[in-house]
């Protein structure tokens, strides 16, 4: 081989080296700059244990419910490893060269750190980079790296890592908020309100209804709240045989409406002919007098009707809440002359009743969501 061609070969190793050295260079250079943007930087701190090194194993008491052998400090790294992990600035507290950062799971705060920008430098002459130091860190463990409110019917069973959890975990009892203005007279569902603690790993959480089947239901945050499963027909034929009797929906619902345009007549504007459905101690009794009282009523355009007077009236949407409570979609429209022009008032409105006192009485009226 000639000189001139070891020569070549010489030189093109040479170049290749450094072409390799370079190319690690800029590599290196570029994922340390991506590393040490600041949003970056936290998302290293979490995957590289460097928060998990200010936690210790006397956090908290771990719950019975936990599986065996559980670390704290390792539930933790988990944590922190996790894809359901958010982490967001908080610009509120940040300022100067302090940054601040919240860090989100599953919408539940578990930790805050500050950081603080040490130094900066060029890389490659074009980029600026930044070292950071980790002034504060607090975590908010102290129930737990998971804690959970679960409510569900006092009949169902709660399961955590497949035990039975029992009664002692109860915090409270509770009735179905939307039904509060039915269980002010009558028992309905009582729900029990289970708090768990001190949690070292994401759990297995099950729940059985009375029938031992599976319930599916939604984490919201460290919240689950679970319903019972009422009974639904569309009908009142099929309604029918769940009530106690058999009573006008509709001719109520046309007197309400009729109410509200002044057109029932009687005294208080016709509010006696829906106070013998109507109890007292009720957002909807309370709405009804303080309107035949006020002066809105007073204050109704002058208006005649068309024949018929109501259409398109249905009853829909039928739940069965138990033996003495039901609630059901109600639909009409009210044509009427307003100023020589037609005008059609909708009711679109569901209705509650509880049978209380021998008979079936209207509790709460409130607009059908759409």
């Amino acid at each position: 081989m000639s000189k001139y061609k070891k020569s070549i070969i010489i030189f093109s190793i040479i170049m290749a080296s450094i072409i390799v050295v370079f190319l690690a260079y800029v590599f290196h250079s570029l994922v340390l700059y991506e590393r040490n943007l600041v949003d970056n930087y936290i998302g290293y701190l979490l995957t590289t244990n460097k928060l998990t090194d200010k936690v210790n194993d006397d956090l908290f008491s771990i719950s019975d419910l936990e599986r065996k052998n559980a670390h704290i400090t390792d539930g933790v790294k988990k944590l922190y490893r996790s894809d359901n992990l958010v982490y967001n600035q908080n610009k509120e507290k940040s300022h100067d060269d302090i940054y601040v950062y919240d860090i989100y799971n599953n919408e539940v705060l578990v930790s805050t750190v500050s950081l603080k920008k040490t130094k900066s430098y060029k890389i490659m002459a074009i980029l600026t980079s930044n070292e950071w130091e980790i002034v504060d860190y607090q975590n908010y463990f102290d129930h737990g790296i998971y804690n959970f409110t679960i409510s569900i019917p006092h009949e169902y069973k709660l399961y955590i890592n497949d035990q039975l959890v029992s009664s002692d975990y109860v915090q409270k009892t509770t009735d179905i908020s939307n039904l509060d203005d039915l269980t002010k007279f009558i028992d309905i569902a009582v729900k029990d309100v289970y708090k768990i603690d001190n949690l070292v790993y994401e759990p297995k959480i099950s729940i059985l209804d009375k029938s031992d089947q599976k319930v599916n239901y939604n984490l919201k945050g460290n919240t689950i709240d679970v319903n019972p499963e009422f009974i639904q027909v569309d009908t009142l034929e099929e309604a029918k045989k769940y009530l106690k009797e058999d009573f006008d929906i509709l001719a109520l619902a046309e007197n309400y409406s009729l109410f509200l345009t002044d057109d029932l007549g009687g005294d208080r504007h016709g509010l006696y002919k829906l106070t013998p459905y109507l109890l007292e101690d009720t957002n909807l009794y309370d709405r009804l007098v303080s309107f035949s009282k006020g002066p809105d009523i007073l204050m109704v355009s002058t208006h005649t009707f068309k024949n018929p007077r109501f259409t398109n009236e249905t009853l829909t949407n039928f739940t069965i809440y138990n033996d003495n409570a039901f609630s059901v979609d109600v639909h009409l429209e009210k044509n009427m002359i307003v100023s020589h022009k037609d005008k059609v008032d909708v009711l679109n409105d569901k209705f509650y009743f509880i049978y209380y006192e021998n008979g079936y009485k209207w509790v709460k009226s409130e607009a059908v969501k759409k």
